[in-house]
């Protein structure tokens, strides 16, 4: 009766240093009693490593010998990986309408090319972040709306069918740029105002907005 006295009693002397170790409290205790084995545990510290800040992303956990005896108390440290928020904000619009992955970098590149990245941007006929073409589009898309953002974008994700074709923007389902589209264009114009500014913006992408 007495050995299961001392056991549960030290169970419990166990589990409180393991608590104030956790809290930053040092304790020194030894022969330490735990599942029938009895183990020294040093937990005491420092005055310098009691008032040193815990690491923000670590956690101190018991470690226990073959016996089921606590021997040791680490701190094991969890990597927290950070991600810089996208701060974009045509990223954001063209995201908030649907893209995502690969066919929001196309996007995003796509949009920069034919407006600069401007809701408002108005060319002839040609209005928003999409450049909507008002004899191809006036009586499908909602003109009254059209140089808002968000709706332009919107209606650009349905359109290629989520960014998988963008055969209206003169590219493949995989962004390369389809001549025959442009059948009334030389190869250099093509170059020069379908290819070349997709390529550029689609190699400036912003770094964390995926």
């Amino acid at each position: 009766m007495n050995n299961v006295k001392l056991t549960r009693r030290g169970k419990i002397v166990a589990l409180i240093a393991v608590l104030l170790v956790a809290f930053g409290v040092g304790i020194a205790t030894s022969n330490v009693c735990y599942w029938g084995s009895c183990s020294s545990l040093r937990t005491s510290v420092s005055p310098a490593e009691a008032s040193a800040p815990a690491p923000m992303s670590s956690a101190t956990v018991p470690v226990f010998d073959a016996s089921g005896a606590v021997s040791r108390v680490r701190a094991v440290s969890r990597s927290v990986q950070r991600t810089k928020p996208c701060s974009n904000a045509l990223a954001q619009t063209l995201y908030r309408a649907g893209f995502r992955g690969e066919n929001l970098h196309e996007a995003w590149a796509i949009a920069m090319r034919e407006s600069h990245g401007d809701p408002t941007a108005v060319s002839v006929e040609d209005y928003g972040l999409f450049q909507f073409n008002y004899p191809t589009w006036g009586n499908i898309l909602d003109y009254n709306r059209i140089l808002d953002g968000d709706y332009n974008a919107r209606q650009a994700f349905r359109i290629s069918k989520g960014g998988s074709t963008w055969a209206h923007w003169g590219l493949t389902g995989s962004g390369v740029t389809d001549p025959s589209l442009y059948g009334m264009w030389s190869s250099d114009q093509v170059w020069a105002w379908i290819t070349e500014p997709y390529e550029r913006y689609y190699n400036r992408y912003p770094e964390g907005c995926q």
